[in-house]
């Protein structure tokens, strides 16, 4: 099943240029599955994965961004059904 959220990284901590490198070129932000976003001090990840369970899904987009040293999710949003 295809899923979609929005991974919310943590106000407090600022976002270097070096970070935004290392997500770019990183293997997996290659294949689109997790994007970055960056709105004034707020950066958020949009992400649409395949996996057979939410949790799931959450746990390895978590997984890949925090996989970028100084990257911290706190929040993880969704759109409801018939609201895009």
């Amino acid at each position: 099943m295809k899923w979609e959220f929005v991974l919310h990284h943590d106000p407090q901590q600022p976002v270097s240029e070096e970070q935004s490198d290392l997500f770019d070129h990183a293997e997996w932000a290659a294949e689109g599955e997790i994007g970055w976003e960056k709105e004034g001090d707020r950066l958020s990840f949009p992400c649409t994965l395949e996996a057979e369970h939410l949790e799931i899904a959450i746990a390895i987009a978590v997984g890949r961004v925090e996989s970028v040293e100084g990257l911290k999710v706190v929040r993880v949003e969704m759109t409801p059904p018939g609201r895009d």
